[in-house]
């Protein structure tokens, strides 16, 4: 998965970048914890992870407002964080609880 505000990459690269948001604003284009979506869109952004098999997600940065997208969703146990240089991150996720629960829910 892809997380950056340059709209471009994907189509550039002419690759799917499984991203779930077309900008990754937070407190403009998605919801933060304690407000009334939120949940939502917890629920939505981590199915979609385990939907499409994703193992790791990659950031562009800047992004407005923020620097890391799991920050509020799930703990940090559940991904390990590796700075590859100024402008990107990579966040390979591991396995823990937060996670096996939508494996499970889709499983059922």
């Amino acid at each position: 998965m892809l997380v950056t505000d340059y709209q471009f990459i994907s189509a550039v690269l002419e690759k799917r970048d499984f991203t779930a948001a077309r900008i990754w604003w937070r407190h403009h284009i998605y919801p933060v914890p304690e407000t009334k979506y939120f949940v939502y869109w917890k629920n939505y952004l981590l199915n979609k992870i385990y939907e499409e098999n994703i193992e790791a997600i990659y950031t562009i940065h800047p992004l407005e407002g923020e620097t890391n997208i799991f920050e509020g969703l799930i703990s940090e146990k559940c991904f390990i964080t590796n700075k590859v240089n100024k402008i990107l991150v990579i966040q390979k996720l591991t396995q823990c609880d937060e996670l096996e629960f939508f494996k499970n829910k889709n499983n059922v």
